[in-house]
């Protein structure tokens, strides 16, 4: 296999993995309106043609539009925005979902993440969006 093959293999993974990633995160957005019926606000850092780097909010209105700027900023510093307008205040805005984040490499067993997964859980309770845990490794 030659440098370049090999090339294309991780490219093509890191585009996989990063479409999956996409995906993961809107199955998860309230679903009362399509996300793409209002678009998406992505942040993306671009160079130029005169190769200056362009760091800015961009409103994407399709999985694939928001997929290419990723590739054009070479998976490098790409966010999805949570609120619809890049220049909203965040004054009187409720999240609809909360996403936890749980590595296991920080627990020292499977039953210690397992607990923290349901007192997670059980503190949802507390606030008005679902909790949705998303246990990495």
């Amino acid at each position: 296999m030659n440098l370049g093959q090999i090339s294309q293999s991780t490219r093509s993974e890191r585009e996989r993995r990063v479409r999956e990633g996409l995906r993961f995160i809107i199955k998860h957005l309230d679903d009362s309106m399509p996300v793409w019926a209002l678009g998406m606000w992505i942040f993306v850092s671009v160079r130029t043609a005169s190769g200056k780097k362009e760091q800015k909010f961009r409103l994407v209105k399709s999985e694939e539009e928001a997929l290419a700027w990723f590739k054009a900023a070479n998976y490098l510093d790409c966010r999805i925005r949570a609120y619809h307008d890049p220049n909203d205040n965040y004054t009187n805005i409720a999240p609809s979902t909360c996403l936890v984040d749980l590595d296991r490499e920080y627990f020292s067993s499977d039953e210690e993440l397992e607990l923290c997964v349901m007192k997670t859980r059980a503190n949802q309770g507390e606030t008005r969006c679902p909790i949705y845990p998303d246990v990495d490794g």
